[in-house]
């Protein structure tokens, strides 16, 4: 598989994850987790769009409170 067909199952797989957060916010009753569940969303999205790629642990990552 060439590099470019692995960055793009890498972004689509990206996308889901994104797209699977959302609908989990949605469906979350703790406003809490409805935030982080759309924090999460915002990370995947990003990651798949090319944005700075932070690594774990970092001010951006999932978990941060923006």
């Amino acid at each position: 598989m060439s590099e470019a067909e692995n960055e793009l199952k890498r972004d689509l797989e990206c996308l889901r994850l994104a797209s699977d957060f959302t609908r989990l916010s949605g469906a979350a009753l703790n406003p809490e987790l409805r935030e982080h569940c759309i924090r999460m969303a915002k990370y995947w999205s990003d990651q798949a769009t090319g944005e700075p790629k932070v690594g774990p642990g970092e001010c951006e990552g999932p978990g941060s409170a923006s």
